[in-house]
């Protein structure tokens, strides 16, 4: 079975030159530095951070430009994300990975493309996240630069201490322009660094706004998740390990149907590259083993029969590596919980000699998991409703046992129905 892994790593490898090549082309609108606006299309990706640069054509027929923060002044996908130029002034502390030496205070001045969340009048409302963290900045009339909101997170004297200072520069707005308003003050101070709740406190302070961010168009027909149901072969193998008397002779592969349900929910509908996918499904292993052995005067032999029922819960990371509406050929990762019951853990054995005798052990390997982790990886088609996938997962202990145990392995060929896609 490892061989078969290989193969699978390799097939990844290859795949993986297909998809740095394929294009996600959305209508867009891009603004020079001189103010010309062109019509075209932005190849639209998984941004996990904001963009510096973007490919740019005005025909889907020909060959992108790529421009950067220093051509462009601002750019459009057309009905789900705007990015527009700023130099502003960023914030360095990691407040991820909370400071115990004190305040971090350290920040640089960049020129960055800004993703507008809220725009009015007097506030705007934007945001920029880079490999450190996301940040929110808020643009007021009658000023040039936007202004970070800041929130530090340190520790002082083995407390945790959280400053929240946008709650002040959010509150000074709410008295400049809503004055008298008693319930945004209120909202105000319990207001979380959310992106979503403090869009919504610029909402209030303008009185009245045009939102930004919209739903994204989907590549899903218009639905955020897709369920499937489907079924498989498992080509399952447990193999015993260490000092036990099987350990090597029962290493064959066993046949089995399998069952499965899931929900895919991708990271960005409109691009549909990163996949999150929640499956469950349902599997049975078995193996036997045969020893005879001869000691002159007697002879003995042992039969071992072992059979697993399995239920296992896999959160995935789907890669789509071709990325069509009706055609994704796609690539995954993840990690499996699996909850396993034992109907059959036997070993039988007979002696022969002048006097015959048997026993029989129903309770042979100890210490099994009930609940037990595995990892997986995965690679398949999906056509229209139709997915095909083969999922490889490597060997795992499902024994608590140091010296003597059983590991669990299989690879699966699966057929998904999508019920909602």
């Amino acid at each position: 079975m490892t061989g078969k892994f290989t193969c699978l790593v390799l097939l990844f490898c290859l795949l993986s030159l297909f998809s740095s090549a394929q294009k996600n082309l959305k209508d867009a609108v891009v603004v020079f530095n001189n103010a010309d606006t062109t019509r075209g299309f932005i190849d639209y990706k998984e941004w996990l951070t904001n963009p510096a640069s973007v490919l740019f054509t005005t025909d889907k027929n020909k060959a992108g430009t790529r421009y950067t923060v220093a051509e462009l002044n601002y750019f459009e996908v057309t009905g789900m994300v705007s990015y527009q130029r700023h130099t502003v002034r960023v914030s360095l502390s990691d407040d991820g990975l909370v400071n115990t030496s004190g305040k971090d205070t350290s920040t640089e001045i960049r020129t960055v493309f800004l993703k507008i969340v809220e725009e009015g009048h007097p506030l705007s409302l934007f945001s920029y996240k880079d490999d450190i963290k996301q940040r929110l900045y808020v643009l007021e009339k009658n000023h040039a630069t936007p202004v970070e909101l800041l929130n530090s997170i340190y520790m002082v004297d083995g407390e945790l201490k959280e400053e929240k200072q946008y709650r002040s520069d959010l509150a000074t707005w709410a008295v400049k322009y809503r004055a008298g308003d008693n319930l945004i003050g209120s909202q105000i101070n319990s207001v979380g660094y959310y992106t979503n709740d403090i869009a919504g406190i610029c909402r209030q302070i303008n009185g009245s706004t045009r939102q930004v961010v919209k739903p994204a168009q989907t590549l899903y027909d218009g639905s955020a998740f897709r369920v499937f149901v489907g079924g498989g072969i498992n080509s399952g193998a447990l193999r015993l390990e260490g000092n036990d008397r099987f350990a090597g002779k029962n290493s064959h592969s066993f046949y089995s149907p399998l069952a499965d349900i899931g929900l895919d929910i991708p990271l960005n509908p409109a691009v549909g590259k990163f996949i999150f996918r929640a499956q469950l499904h349902i599997a049975w292993y078995k193996t036997d083993a045969y020893i005879f052995q001869d000691y002159g005067q007697y002879t003995e032999e042992y039969f071992f029969t072992f059979k697993q029922q399995n239920i296992q819960v896999a959160p995935q990371i789907l890669y789509n590596i071709y990325n069509k509406k009706e055609f994704k050929w796609f690539a995954g990762a993840g990690a499996a919980l699996n909850f396993s019951s034992y109907p059959t853990n036997k070993m039988y054995v007979i002696r022969k000699s002048s006097s015959n005798s048997d026993a029989t052990n129903n309770n042979y390997i100890n210490y099994l998991r009930t609940a037990w982790l595995n990892f997986c990886f995965s690679t398949g088609v999906s056509v229209r409703r139709l997915e095909l996938s083969m999922a490889y997962y490597p060997k795992a202990s499902i024994t608590q046992s140091a010296g003597a145990g059983i590991d669990n392995s299989s690879l699966q060929l699966r057929l998904n129905f999508y019920l909602k896609k």
